[in-house]
């Protein structure tokens, strides 16, 4: 009903915290917030939305595959769209490796041509969208765009910076937190920004 009368998807955020709001090391060290239940109740959600969302910092740091794993089934994964405005995904990501699920990149005009073409190779769609002042990619007309592919319900796992302009503009209609007993210390990377 969303995407009918508001032209864009229902937009689901889900994150993981530690106790004092943190969601990395600031080095960059891996460390578990959730452990076996969650990250299975997390593949469930993904298979129960039309479209998975992340952005360029997400991809860098973690080379996520973003697939449907146990207990759902990996023939439920739905497509990958990356906020990626200058094309910066690297050909050999992990979020090529799976080919029964359409992976789109969304780029602005000022991306480089050379990079279009190399990233198409790998079966990648690449997309240029509207850019905002700041020269990233335009979120709401990024979620539009969404709406017009028929996307009903889209789960956005992403980083800080993305997190942060999609609740600063308005965009997420409900959020998954779960809060973790760690603790990452002062110096964390945030879930949410100034």
């Amino acid at each position: 009903l969303q995407r009918v009368g508001c032209g864009r998807p229902n937009v689901w955020l889900k994150t993981v915290a530690s106790l004092d709001g943190g969601i990395a090391l600031r080095d960059g060290q891996k460390r578990w917030l959730t452990g076996v239940p969650m990250r299975h109740f997390v593949h469930e959600l993904r298979s129960r939305c039309n479209a998975l969302l992340t952005g360029i910092g997400t991809v860098l740091a973690d080379d996520p595959e973003l697939t449907c794993r146990a207990p759902a089934a990996e023939s439920d994964s739905p497509s990958v769209f990356i906020l990626d405005s200058q094309l910066r995904t690297p050909p050999d990501a992990r979020l090529f490796c799976k080919g029964q699920r359409t992976v789109t990149l969304l780029c602005t005009h000022l991306a480089p041509k050379r990079r279009f073409i190399t990233l198409q190779k790998t079966g990648a769609r690449v997309t240029r969208l509207p850019a905002n002042p700041q020269g990233q990619l335009d979120l709401n007309a990024v979620f539009n765009h969404l709406g017009t592919l028929g996307i009903n319900t889209i789960l956005v796992e992403a980083g800080t910076g993305v997190t942060t302009a999609m609740l600063g503009a308005g965009l997420v209609d409900k959020i998954y937190w779960t809060q973790s007993h760690h603790i990452l210390g002062a110096d964390s990377t945030p879930v949410v920004g100034p």
